[in-house]
């Protein structure tokens, strides 16, 4: 991936616009519905209108990771979300897999030898919510796969590295005068996350269109169908996320 540095950032620096995707944690407070992979939240500010397909996306999308000045605390919330993205990643193509042994027979019953959705009614009560949460999902999607994106790193408020990148895979990299090298490193995580988020996010939105697809040619409707594959990866997804949480962190 060709990568360039351009000069330094003004100091002390401000963010650009308003950020689509912010990096943090879980809990943060001003997110808006469920954040892609447990780690990007959207602010609650109809930035992603649920199922506005249709709506083009801005040319740039910025990316934001505002970190604490803590080192300790920058370091476990970059570790923490990384853990989440990696699980994330190795959670689709056991998705894919399981997937694969679906048959129209055993989808409604639980029936042997393949894994099943459960029966209909399980999700019907629900429909409403889950076809809001699937259609904000495409959203997000699409415009995390906007040609440019912009990706900034903050400290207190104050943009210490930013990286332009464009639709044909370059970089170019700006700082703050006087960058440390933890701070550098700091963007560099942040920046790789943005990458393996982007990679992912395409993955499952192909793997849930395909396996779909496959179903509703047989069985179900495409809106249900898509609904149920949907859940079915987003739930595995957790799952797997979960399993590596408990696991002992590498120090």
């Amino acid at each position: 991936m060709p990568t360039a540095t351009s000069p330094s950032l003004p100091g002390p620096a401000a963010a650009t616009t308003q950020p689509v995707f912010v990096l943090g944690l879980p809990a943060q407070a001003g997110a808006d519905g469920p954040a892609m992979f447990g780690v990007w939240h959207s602010p609650a500010s109809g930035i992603l209108p649920g199922g506005s397909l249709s709506t083009p996306a801005p040319q740039t999308i910025l990316w934001q990771a505002d970190l604490p000045r803590s080192a300790n605390q920058a370091r476990q919330i970059l570790r923490t979300n990384q853990a989440l993205l990696l699980s994330a990643s190795q959670a689709l193509p056991e998705a894919e897999r399981r997937l694969a042994t679906q048959t129209p027979a055993g989808l409604p019953g639980n029936q042997p030898g393949g894994q099943s959705f459960g029966a209909p009614w399980d999700l019907l009560g629900d429909l409403q919510t889950g076809a809001a949460e699937a259609a904000r999902f495409f959203d997000s999607m699409r415009l995390a796969l906007a040609p440019q994106a912009r990706v900034e790193t903050t400290l207190g408020g104050r943009v210490v590295g930013r990286s332009e990148l464009s639709w044909n895979g370059s970089v170019q990299n700006a700082f703050i005068p006087n960058l440390t090298r933890q701070q550098a490193a700091q963007h560099r995580q942040v920046l790789a996350q943005v990458m393996l988020s982007r990679q992912s996010v395409m993955r499952m939105g192909v793997l849930i269109a395909s396996s779909a697809a496959s179903l509703a040619s047989s069985a179900f409707t495409g809106p249900l169908s898509l609904l149920y594959v949907y859940q079915f990866v987003r739930d595995l997804i957790a799952e797997i996320q979960k399993f590596g949480a408990a696991a002992p962190a590498n120090n």
